[in-house]
């Protein structure tokens, strides 16, 4: 992933077309919200950059 020339997003989107099944059911049902963090920063560790997140952490933190 780190290779593509993707946002944050259509990288996100991209991993939750590979679930299959019950896990994709449970993205749709909205099972996600409670750990959405926890998969953020997991998926964020593995497949982002530092310097992309910290980038977008100080455009995020500049905003009025």
């Amino acid at each position: 992933m780190d290779d593509l020339d993707c946002t944050f997003e259509q990288k996100l989107k991209g991993a939750v077309s590979q679930l299959r099944d019950e896990a994709y059911q449970w993205w749709l049902e909205g099972g996600h919200s409670a750990r959405l963090t926890y998969l953020g920063t997991t998926f964020q560790g593995k497949y982002v950059g530092a310097s992309y997140v910290d980038a977008h952490r100080r455009k995020f933190l500049n905003l009025t």
